[in-house]
């Protein structure tokens, strides 16, 4: 029964990530504008608060949830995973520099243009710093926990992070069309190359 929690639990979290996909599709994005007309001027705001609502169940489920612990922790491993996590949120942070706070938050309104594709800073070594900035903290937390429900959720992350990465793309591309496509030949995905920054 302990091992089938963890199970539910990666279920639980990729229904999550799914969800945060889908809510983030065109697709979806049009269909609200088409059935709501004017509230998709608002839609990223939307999408924030939805997505932060959605996270609290399955955060509660887990916090909640009793799993076996894999192996036993030694202190140098443990500890290493503390720092791997503390890393992470690091590297979020910084990472969220390179975009435009209040459009990314929703409290900017959205232009019908997009954006100026950014190829500088952190976005000058790797595609998705903050896919990145995740996975470090997923499995900086597994490492630290060592028990199956933090495997099971750093495996359903790690999963979800790779769909969203496909489909994120394909929506960049659409935007930015060869300007995209010539940046994600220079760029890494999400493990930096360090060489090829140039300031």
């Amino acid at each position: 029964m302990i091992l089938e929690n963890a199970l539910i639990l990666f279920v639980v979290w990729l229904f999550y990530g799914l969800s945060h996909s889908l809510l983030a599709s065109g697709r979806f994005k049009n269909y609200v504008k088409n059935w709501f007309p004017g509230f998709h001027k608002s839609y990223r705001l939307f999408y924030i608060i939805s997505s932060c609502l959605l996270f609290f169940p399955p955060a509660y489920y887990q916090w909640h949830l009793i799993t076996p612990t894999l192996w036993v922790n030694p202190f140098w491993l443990k500890y290493s995973g503390l720092a791997l996590f503390l890393s992470g949120i690091y590297f979020l942070k910084k990472s969220f520099k390179n975009y435009d706070s209040p459009l990314f938050s929703g409290l900017k309104k959205e232009d019908t243009n997009p954006e100026p594709l950014v190829q500088k800073g952190i976005l000058g070594i790797i595609r998705h710093p903050l896919y990145t900035s995740t996975l470090i903290i997923v499995w900086g937390y597994f490492l630290y926990r060592a028990d199956a429900g933090a495997l099971a959720f750093a495996l359903a992350i790690h999963l979800y992070i790779l769909v969203g990465i496909y489909w994120e793309e394909k929506k960049l591309i659409h935007l930015y069309g060869d300007e995209y496509i010539a940046y994600r030949k220079k760029t890494p995905m999400l493990i930096p190359n360090i060489r090829l920054r140039k300031n």
